[in-house]
């Protein structure tokens, strides 16, 4: 997506655990453009949350400085009630009146609309979120998981300039979790809303964002593209992040490519599993592209996925080539013991 104008810039901003002078992030800079989805990714810990919370105008900045639209955004210290109108945290379920039921709390925040689209925008916003059926129910009467839905309707219904969605689902089995979220994703690209998503789920980062910051430790480790962290990370942390990943040192990288096409000096390069071709030991090698490599691999477990096994293999015969795993058809019938031959062009290699 071409850079726009930033809707959101954040600016060396270091922020701290409330009550504690631990550091939870440390010069932390993004530039957002109106419209765009926003992924945080990083192990727990990392200081995810903190910045959605200081994105919100809930935490003041130990360091550094946050705008929004061209302006200072005040932290909560700055301001009588914190927070900023157009900027919504999703599951801040205090904006539920206790007193009213749950389509009644949506009307309530739509007023001033017109009447036939609140009536309407109630049903549909009830409906994404899965508690249509709850709409006669008070705060009070659902669970927990039900009322974070419910505080996620009442941000979508003020049309927020800015969603900022803290691991949005994560109570949720993963077959609705993933239709809600896709569901959800496309309503906020149809209002041009931008998004911040933090996600302890790496696929939900690479299937819905544009964008992704990984932090560690509260530090931003690297950002990018989605295609391009997944398929060309820079560091170790974001070569192993993003999924199964084969790491070689140099002299396993050596070995296994006969020192050919390979950099003069490297600390390590990767190799996606799906990317190391199965064959049987046996079978008449099609392989047309260059610089491929084959040894003779023995199966040392195979993890049944439903569409694909995760094959962990260890070298036949020769010592010093790296363990690998390999992905194959669910239904390929590789059993624990059976050798094969593994292949990997040296094209498909990162190297760090």
């Amino acid at each position: 997506m071409p850079m726009q104008e930033a809707i959101l810039a954040v600016k060396n901003l270091a922020l701290r655990y409330p009550g504690s002078g631990v550091f939870a992030l440390r010069e932390f800079n993004m530039e957002v453009s109106a419209g765009e989805v926003i992924a945080i990714a990083g192990q727990s810990g990392s200081g995810k949350s903190s910045l959605l919370h200081a994105l919100a105008g809930l935490l003041d900045a130990a360091e550094g400085e946050i705008f929004f639209q061209g302006k200072l955004l005040p932290g909560p210290s700055a301001r009588l009630v914190p927070g900023h109108p157009d900027i919504a945290l999703a599951f801040q379920d205090n904006r539920l009146s206790p007193m009213l039921s749950l389509a009644d709390n949506l009307k309530a925040a739509m007023r001033g609309f017109v009447p036939d689209y609140i009536v309407a925008e109630t049903e549909k916003l009830l409906k994404l979120c899965r508690i249509w059926h709850l709409a006669a129910k008070k705060p009070v009467e659902i669970s927990g998981g039900e009322r974070q839905r419910a505080a996620l309707c009442m941000a979508l219904a003020i049309h927020p300039a800015v969603l900022l969605l803290d691991e949005p689902f994560s109570n949720l089995d993963i077959m609705l979790k993933n239709a809600l979220l896709t569901e959800l994703m496309q309503l906020l690209r149809s209002r041009f809303t931008t998004v911040i998503l933090v996600s302890h789920d790496p696929a939900d980062a690479l299937s819905q964002a544009d964008r992704i910051f990984l932090l560690k430790e509260g530090e931003l480790i690297e950002s990018g593209n989605t295609a391009n962290i997944y398929n060309f990370p820079k560091t170790d942390y974001a070569a192993g992040f993003f999924g199964e990943n084969n790491r070689l040192n140099p002299f396993e990288a050596g070995l296994f490519f006969n020192n050919e096409n390979l950099p003069a000096k490297f600390k390590a390069c990767y190799i996606r599993p799906h990317l190391v071709h199965i064959t049987d030991i046996n079978a008449h090698n099609s392989e047309s592209r260059i610089n491929v490599f084959s040894h003779r691999y023995k199966v040392r477990s195979s993890v049944f996925y439903g569409s694909y096994r995760l094959l962990s293999l260890e070298p036949a015969s020769e010592s010093g080539l790296p363990l690998l795993n390999a992905v194959v058809a669910g239904q390929t019938g590789y059993g624990v013991g059976n050798t094969l031959l593994a292949s990997i062009s040296s094209d498909d290699l990162v190297f760090i």
